[in-house]
């Protein structure tokens, strides 16, 4: 689903925890992109500032310019799959009876 964010990867030089944090990234995409760079580092098991530095070897300024892009990448996909996923305002649509 994120073809662009596992050709970073996979072009980028990471370190261990780079690339820790890259897997937990790629497998959890959907919480992931919703965390802040300190609770993604406490779920995987690394410091806040290897998660910083992750995104850095990624070409991104920063965490949140990283997040920014996830999240365009996401809602280009949103729009792509036409409703395999849905948005909160969709779920709250579809469970509210009538």
């Amino acid at each position: 689903m994120f073809e662009i964010l596992e050709n970073k990867i996979r072009n980028a030089n990471l370190t261990r925890s780079g690339r820790q944090i890259a897997d937990y990234i790629l497998n959890h995409i959907e919480e992931a992109l919703f965390m802040t760079s300190t609770e993604l580092a406490n779920s995987i098991g690394v410091s806040d500032s290897s998660v910083i530095r992750f995104t850095r070897s990624l070409g991104y300024t920063g965490y949140n310019d990283f997040k920014k892009d996830m999240h365009s990448i996401f809602n280009e996909e949103y729009k792509n799959r036409n409703s395999i996923f849905y948005s909160p305002i969709e779920l709250l649509e579809k469970n509210v009876p009538s």
